[in-house]
């Protein structure tokens, strides 16, 4: 299996209804925690 990246801004995939999670990757589970990182990190512009 071939593994490309591909450089996507984060609203593209978040407005795009769709996001296909690759096969390698490994399964995750949030938690409320994880949820509130994420979403700082992706809004807060430094």
């Amino acid at each position: 299996m071939k593994i490309r990246a591909i450089d996507k801004d984060v609203k593209d995939i978040l407005t795009s209804n769709y996001y296909k999670i690759p096969r390698f990757q490994r399964p995750y589970s949030w938690e409320a925690e994880h949820i509130i990182d994420f979403w700082n990190d992706t809004i807060v512009k430094r």
